[in-house]
């Protein structure tokens, strides 16, 4: 199935990516792995469809959607 999505091999980190991902880290207190993923949706205009509670700092501001999250498990008391 994944063979069929078209993707992107990434190499580098063009700078306004870079810039805005240095913002989102610093500003909304996501992860560096976040902040850039989100910067790359920022910068192309692209819907960041996700299901991660860390984006939600970020929804006034890159486009988004949210998938259901997953219901934490009664087992480790979360």
């Amino acid at each position: 199935m994944l063979k069929k999505l078209s993707g992107e091999y990434i190499d580098y980190l063009p700078e306004p990516v870079l810039l805005k991902a240095g913002l989102f880290k610093s500003k909304y207190n996501i992860s560096l792995a976040d902040s850039i993923i989100a910067a790359f949706a920022s910068v192309r205009k692209a819907v960041l469809v996700h299901k991660d509670p860390e984006y939600e700092n970020l929804a006034k501001i890159i486009k988004e959607e949210r998938l259901p999250y997953k219901k934490r498990s009664e087992k480790y008391g979360k």
